[in-house]
């Protein structure tokens, strides 16, 4: 499981193509580079599952409610929601 620190910054999120930034931080946090470019259609529920929670944080939300969002994951990927919702904190 690859450790994803980097955060896509206020400065980056403001510029041109900085939320294209954010996305491939999330996507590279949520290890999502298999399948970043399916059809959401094509994708398994887990891919969904992921897809839908990078959505979430994707755009510098203040507050992200999520229900059950390790629902349907293997460990691994829920250590990595984990790692992802904790470097999100206070941000």
């Amino acid at each position: 499981m690859k450790r994803v620190e980097k955060k896509a910054t206020d400065k980056e999120k403001g510029k041109k193509g900085g939320w294209q930034s954010e996305a491939n931080v999330l996507s590279d946090s949520l290890e999502m580079e298999d399948f970043k470019n399916k059809k959401a259609s094509w994708l398994s529920q887990s891919e969904k599952r992921k897809l839908c929670i990078a959505n979430a944080f994707i755009g510098g939300s203040r507050v992200v409610l999520l229900d059950e969002p390790t629902a349907g994951m293997d460990y691994t990927s829920r250590k990595a929601l984990q790692i992802l919702v904790a470097s999100q904190k206070d941000t």
